[in-house]
């Protein structure tokens, strides 16, 4: 025997997608989640239905998605002038039933538009359903109240709610394919550990966790076989049963297995969250593929995903490692973007799309012998620099203290000065040698400076007495006799001065 809830309005989902495996007579009217209409008809756009409880919510934005990186960084944003924009109250509205589906089982909420109606069925006043969230069994709406608008909304109210549609079918779509990439991947045993995917219109790639990494050739066959499913348009259904019963649904009321169900698949994730109590379980089956507990919202036909695309794997690892793939509407987005991307590069590096990768190859050995040329020749400089400094350190006035000043941009990086002083350190005999090393390149407002000594004492007093000359605009530290040090803002005559004065006075300590 086939039961139902109340009738929905009509749509292209088969009458039996949601199989109840109990009788609903005693459901009450408010609709709890896992019996929401957004569950029992994934195609259902909009929804009347009545106000059940409506009051102000004691946050002022919607929570960011929950899963691992999601969560959006720092929290309103504060425009220029410091104040922050007054975009209204937020209001937690309950409903009978609705087409929102609250956020759960990995998938990100829906985001709508809540219609408040008149008595003759006219729209009197339209607000954004920002966010959906589940609290115990019940679904809590989040509705943007602007700025000086009276709310008219009461228990008993008649709404219409409309679903954000394209971001229906993203998450969808991809919840859907994360069910059918992960039954595939047991079949190779590789159980999905964990999965995660952005809300939508992120192009951000979801992805699953597995034991190990695929090889190219491992990704490919996952991809076509998920891909054949998909032309082959295979049925979805959920079977709802009550929680805490024994059996989990899989099979027909009368005790007979349906055709078309498998064995369900050890499940994705931490399982049925601890505040849900009293609820329904949800088994979304694929056919011939796949069955696991979920309360997400599925396509009724793998044919709705259209196309599923792994992203490559470009590491190998023997430990737990994301595959990364796409689905549905995303995919399609993904692949356009990517597509303009390679344009793009072939742009720049002047080449055919399908040269791309020909060309980025020889550049990039080009790239490595011009690399080691440049190493050779700042090889060639710093001799010349340690040779010049060892004569400069070794004349009797110096006392084995000298200053270099550079402007050259090749060698303007800590590496080179320090190979440079550690050099004139150790092949400096007689009293403790002291470098100062500076290296300014015109137009950039910032210097390198590395003060060397093999007596870590006088180059750290040295360093202090920079320190104290330049202020705030020095920033940096070392140990062992070297430090190194940013210098922020133009070098002039003054800081030059200031360098000098202290080597002066340095050399005119020893020669006395």
């Amino acid at each position: 025997m086939a039961y139902d809830l109340d009738p929905l309005p009509r749509t292209a989902t088969p009458s039996d997608y949601t199989r109840f495996k109990f009788d609903p007579a005693n459901v009450g009217d408010k609709r709890i989640v896992g019996l929401l209409a957004c569950q029992r008809d994934p195609l259902l756009r909009s929804l009347k239905t009545r106000v059940h409880a409506v009051k102000e919510a004691s946050i002022k934005t919607a929570p960011p998605p929950k899963g691992k990186g999601n969560k959006k960084k720092g929290g309103d944003e504060i425009p220029k002038e410091g104040k922050m924009e007054d975009k209204g109250k937020l209001y937690e509205v309950e409903l009978l039933d609705t087409v929102i589906f609250p956020e759960g089982g990995g998938q990100p909420s829906d985001t709508g538009r809540m219609n408040v109606l008149d008595p003759i069925g006219g729209v009197k006043q339209s607000f954004v359903i920002e966010s959906c969230l589940r609290r115990k069994l019940d679904s809590v709406h989040l509705v943007r109240i602007p700025p000086g608008t009276e709310v008219d909304l009461k228990e008993g109210d008649e709404v219409e709610l409309v679903v954000d549609w394209d971001r229906r079918m993203d998450h969808m779509t991809i919840h859907t394919s994360q069910h059918l990439l992960s039954a595939v991947l047991d079949t190779m045993n590789l159980p999905t550990l964990s999965w995660s995917m952005h809300a939508h219109p992120s192009l951000e790639a979801p992805y699953v966790e597995l034991p190990r990494s695929l090889t190219a050739a491992e990704a490919e066959e996952v991809e076509r076989r998920c891909n054949d499913l998909i032309v082959e348009g295979n049925r979805v259904w959920v079977d709802v049963s009550i929680q805490g019963e024994d059996g989990d649904g899989s099979s027909d009321v009368d005790g007979q297995v349906v055709e078309g169900e498998v064995e369900e698949r050890v499940k994705v994730g931490k399982g049925i969250p601890e505040d849900y109590d009293g609820g329904v379980i949800r088994h979304i089956n694929i056919e011939r593929t796949d069955r696991n507990a979920c309360c997400g919202t599925q396509v009724p036909s793998l044919s709705l995903i259209q196309l599923m695309h792994i992203i490559p794997p470009t590491t190998s690892s023997s430990s737990a490692t994301k595959l990364y793939f796409v689905a549905g509407p995303r995919a399609v987005r993904y692949l356009q973007n990517a597509s303009r991307q390679l344009s793009s590069v072939a742009k720049i590096i002047g080449a055919g799309r399908a040269d791309v990768v020909d060309r980025l190859e020889v550049l990039e050995k080009n790239r490595k012998d011009s690399f080691e040329a440049v190493k050779n020749l700042k090889t060639e400089i710093s001799k010349s620099l340690i040779e010049n400094a060892l004569a400069e350190g070794g004349k009797e006035e110096n006392k084995g203290v000298i200053y270099i000043n550079r402007d050259n941009p090749s060698t303007h990086d800590f590496e080179f000065l320090g190979v440079v002083s550690t050099s004139y350190i150790t092949q400096t005999e007689g009293e403790e040698p002291l470098i100062i090393l500076l290296s300014g390149v015109k137009d950039n407002n910032q210097s390198l400076l590395l003060v060397h000594s093999s007596n870590d004492g006088l180059a750290k007093d040295i360093n202090e007495q920079i320190k104290k000359g330049l202020g705030s605009r020095i920033k940096g530290g070392g140990a062992r006799g070297r430090y190194m040090s940013k210098v922020e803002g133009r070098w002039g005559k003054d800081e030059v001065r200031l360098i000098e004065g202290i080597v002066h006075e340095l050399r005119k300590r020893r020669l006395a």
